[in-house]
């Protein structure tokens, strides 16, 4: 009977660090990608821009109430790859959002550990379902 308790406490400590990993993943992801997002803000806004003008035309654009000129945005890994080595604003906006769309997904495959540890086979094999579902779409390009 002992060992059932010890087994059982040592469980409910394994899922409580399990669910406070997963907090403080989605916590400080979400905190990091607004970084990065307003990194690259903060770059498109004040610095000068090849593509779109110098910073003082895009400010009397924003503040004027113009829409700005739409930039184009890297199709392929290596488009993006020498975007980010650049500081290219957009690409580290690009990058931020990507960082904030790939957060749930994240979050889904760290529920999969969550319900091994759980042994809850059924929640699992949905959670499995769904992210199956998550990463197919995004590999799509449907998501």
């Amino acid at each position: 009977m002992e060992k059932i308790i010890e087994t059982t406490l040592k469980r409910s400590e394994m899922l409580l660090k399990t669910e406070r990993w997963i907090a403080f993943v989605l916590r400080y992801g979400v905190i990091l990608c607004a970084g990065v997002i307003a990194y690259g803000f903060f770059l498109r806004i004040f610095q000068l821009v090849p593509r779109g003008g110098d910073s003082g035309q895009i400010i009397r654009d924003l503040t004027s109430g113009h829409i700005l000129t739409a930039v184009p945005v890297s199709k392929s890994f290596s488009e993006f790859r020498v975007g980010l080595s650049q500081a290219d604003p957009d690409v580290i906006i690009s990058l931020g959002l990507l960082m904030l769309i790939a957060l749930p997904v994240l979050r889904v495959g760290m529920t999969v550990v969550l319900f091994v540890i759980e042994r809850d086979w059924i929640y699992l094999g949905i959670t499995l379902f769904v992210l199956a579902a998550l990463l197919a779409g995004v590999s799509m390009g449907r998501v």
